[in-house]
């Protein structure tokens, strides 16, 4: 492996993409880091390379690892497909998976946007300080109204889900988190005008847990956030 990354750092330092991308990729095949995936696909000249080395590695790592095929479509920007991903897991087998797409699709839908919302600015700041691999360097995407609706839509079920599982742990750590994305749901309900929708669901979550003054103290202190 050290001597591909030799011949990598002399191609790519004598600007010979073609050669580099041979010996970057190799490096890639042996060690499948999101690192590598980068500099291998920066070396290419045209969209149709980049589609096909993306697909291609992608179909390798479907089998093997998960998490860096979800970086690797984060950063090209490809949400159907990490949608799809993320619908193979349930909440308790995939969390970090599911949190992983939360992250990756309200950094997309906000970073450049002016959002009132404390709480989404505050996982802004999270996600920005966390810098994970594939969404504070993803590539900029145009994405239309319709679009953004329809992922913040997909968003607000992958939190609701999230919500339901902390709340399910029954610890007070667990009810906070819980609140917390519960929270950030309520910034996403608002941004798309559907304040109404996301009352309702506050109501039900109170009524339901009448019995766990812990959780409903955890919604209260942070809905009044």
């Amino acid at each position: 492996m050290q001597c591909k990354k030799v011949y990598y750092n002399k191609y790519k330092n004598l600007n010979n993409k073609e050669e580099a991308f041979i010996y970057a990729k190799k490096l890639f095949d042996e060690d499948n880091t999101y690192e590598n995936y980068k500099n291998a696909r920066n070396l290419l000249n045209n969209v149709a390379e980049i589609k096909d080395f993306k697909a291609e590695t992608i179909n390798k790592l479907k089998k093997k690892d998960s998490y860096i095929s979800m970086e690797i479509l984060s950063y090209e920007g490809d949400v159907g497909e990490l949608f799809n991903i993320v619908s193979n897991y349930k909440i308790d087998e995939g969390y970090y998976e599911f949190k992983y797409l939360v992250k990756s699709l309200i950094y997309r839908c906000f970073y450049e946007s002016k959002i009132t919302g404390n709480n989404i600015c505050e996982l802004l700041e999270v996600i920005e300080k966390e810098n994970d691999n594939g969404i504070i360097d993803m590539i900029p995407l145009l994405m239309d109204k319709e679009n953004k609706e329809v992922y913040l839509v997909k968003v607000i079920e992958i939190l609701r889900k999230m919500v339901e599982f902390h709340f399910q742990v029954g610890t007070r750590s667990s009810y906070a988190k819980g609140a917390y994305y519960c929270s950030v749901a309520k910034d996403i309900y608002e941004f798309l005008n559907r304040k109404a929708e996301f009352e309702s669901y506050y109501r039900n979550i109170m009524l339901q847990n009448k019995r766990r003054p812990a959780l409903r103290d955890e919604m209260e202190r942070r809905m009044n956030n």
